[in-house]
């Protein structure tokens, strides 16, 4: 979209940190403690000040984030399949 906002909070009373993202229309919300994905939310931030401080835009930069969260997001979800596949062990 042509306009959003983007909020960025640091809860240290349980040590998370808070992505909200809206266009008035969705809002979206991340809630991590992960330090990987804190560096990820660094590099988006800095992203989005590259991206609004330039007179011309750099599309290579983006094109680099895409497939870095795209690779990430794969990663997750195969992750959480074979969690899930995995039979239950346990002493009954």
């Amino acid at each position: 979209p042509v306009t959003f906002r983007y909020c960025i909070k640091y809860r240290h009373c349980d040590a998370k940190l808070v992505l909200k993202i809206t266009d008035d229309k969705v809002c979206l919300k991340f809630l991590t403690d992960q330090a990987q994905d804190v560096k990820k939310i660094e590099k988006l931030n800095n992203l989005f000040i590259r991206i609004m401080s330039a007179k011309k835009l750099d599309t290579s930069s983006l094109m680099d984030l895409e497939a870095e969260t795209a690779a990430s997001i794969q990663a997750q979800t195969t992750q959480a399949v074979s969690q899930l596949s995995k039979p239950a062990t346990g002493k009954r």
